[in-house]
């Protein structure tokens, strides 16, 4: 079986690689996009109901605080060895572990993106790369280049599929919101 790489082709494939990935990265940013406002209206959600359980419930009022979170804390701690209001900061402590996980996990899609991104931007780059060595080289030089070339660019894009599929993969895992807020 003989391989045969000719200009036209090699137009082709860069062209389709460079535009492919971009729709693949454009695909990206936009569901993270959606991903982390849909995080966001979930921790926006719990923090309500963490300034719900603080001031209905065990009636401590913080209006315009800036972190709710420390003094929710020191009222855990004032409040723990109080029975009467056992369920209420146990439960106040699973708000807060819900809220933190979910803001983590919002964190990791947002550092998660870089890496896919930059791969992408380099495939593209490769590929407009090849298309201006197919064009200006002459045959003498051509092969050695387009090779290394080529391997570079195949490689940036498997390496971009890869982590563009990890994100949504990690992205998709459901966060647990079943309960209600």
């Amino acid at each position: 079986m003989q391989f045969i790489i000719n200009s036209n082709n090699l137009f082709y494939y860069f062209s389709t690689v460079s535009q492919t990935i971009a729709a693949f990265i454009s695909f990206l940013g936009v569901f993270v996009v959606f991903k982390i406002q849909y995080l966001d209206g979930i921790l926006n959600s719990l923090y309500k109901a963490i300034d719900e359980h603080t001031t209905n419930r065990l009636g401590y009022q913080f209006i315009g605080e800036i972190n709710l979170f420390k003094k929710v804390n020191k009222i855990i701690e004032y409040n723990k060895a109080n029975d009467r209001h056992k369920d209420t900061i146990a439960e106040l402590r699973e708000l807060i572990s819900r809220y933190n996980n979910i803001r983590t996990k919002k964190q990791k899609i947002s550092q998660k993106f870089i890496t896919p991104t930059i791969l992408s931007i380099f495939t593209i780059s490769t590929s407009v790369a090849g298309i201006l060595i197919v064009k200006i080289s002459d045959e003498s030089y051509q092969n050695i280049y387009l090779i290394t070339l080529l391997i570079i660019n195949i490689t940036t894009l498997l390496l971009s599929i890869f982590y563009i599929y990890t994100l949504l993969k990690f992205s998709l895992l459901e966060e647990n919101t079943t309960e209600d807020v």
